[in-house]
């Protein structure tokens, strides 16, 4: 897959559903107009927010600790997770197919770009390179779309929140969300991916612990200015230094036949729900402290 040869082919990707985007014209804000800019076209993902999805990951922990009895699989519907999930590997599908398959190019952002936008850049990478399907790429991809490009892990994954306090309106488990999806992906194309499914849930564990320095702050410069690398456990080199403890004896990545992108089905029959992921994320946000001293060495 090369560069896009056409420069004035472009295709602006709002991750928000449209109506957000026009009531935000209210404050000042608003998206792209087809009139004033030269590109494709403009499309609207429907994603919803940080509020909706917080609100969705609720009920989903409310199923997870109560009774399992004939009713579970539509209380699992009524949480909409499965839904927004959906919403989300379609979206990543057609941008995807839009830069394999129409050799176009996409710009991605959402509201504020930190959340819906790296899910659908890191998303779509995925299902387009191969490189980002093995644990070294994978992690390079995390670093470039989450740590580096500034997700608020800070406030999102409740890192500031003091011990025993209720969750506030910018706690929203965006990167649970985005590993649920990456783990769908892995589940419909196990041999693409150099990578078992616990990695995906070392990786969560990793986030809600608080030991490691990349997932403590919310852009490079907080990084810098705690002298993060410096001062605190790398995930890397802990993963680096057991790499073999996750490597998938299926993995085929070598092999010519993964080294193009491939398109996941997104019916709603395709996913699992994974809330084995969602309890550890739970469990591990139940146990943090607002105390720094407990995350450097």
């Amino acid at each position: 897959m090369g560069t896009n040869p056409n420069p004035n082919s472009l295709v602006i990707i709002d991750a928000r559903p449209k109506a957000n985007a026009m009531g935000n014209q209210v404050l000042g804000k608003g998206f792209e107009s087809e009139e004033f800019y030269n590109v494709r076209k403009v499309m609207f993902m429907g994603m919803e927010n940080i509020h909706v999805i917080r609100d969705s990951f609720m009920k989903m922990r409310e199923l997870v600790n109560g009774k399992k009895d004939s009713t579970r699989l539509s209380s699992l519907e009524a949480t909409g997770w499965m839904k927004h999930l959906q919403t989300i590997l379609k979206s990543a599908c057609q941008i995807a197919e839009l830069v394999d398959h129409d050799a176009v190019s996409v710009l991605i952002h959402c509201s504020d770009g930190w959340d819906r936008t790296p899910q659908l850049s890191s998303l779509s990478s995925i299902l387009l390179d191969p490189k980002y399907r093995s644990i070294e790429g994978f992690w390079k991809l995390l670093e470039k779309e989450w740590i580096l490009a500034g997700h608020n892990f800070t406030t999102r994954c409740g890192h500031s929140l003091k011990r025993g306090s209720a969750i506030n309106d910018q706690f929203s488990p965006i990167f649970l969300q985005f590993l649920d999806g990456v783990y769908q992906i892995v589940r419909q194309f196990p041999t693409a991916f150099e990578f078992r499914e616990e990695f995906l849930i070392l990786i969560l564990d990793a986030v809600y612990s608080c030991r490691y320095g990349q997932f403590l702050f919310s852009c490079e410069k907080e990084l810098v200015a705690a002298t993060a690398h410096s001062h605190t456990a790398s995930f890397w080199k802990a993963i680096h230094n057991n790499i073999a403890s996750f490597v998938n004896a299926g993995y085929t990545g070598n092999r010519k036949s993964t080294e193009h992108s491939f398109f996941v089905a997104t019916n709603e029959y395709a996913f699992v729900a994974t809330v084995g992921n969602v309890l550890v994320a739970m469990d591990r946000l139940k146990q943090q402290t607002i105390h720094s001293e407990r995350f450097f060495l």
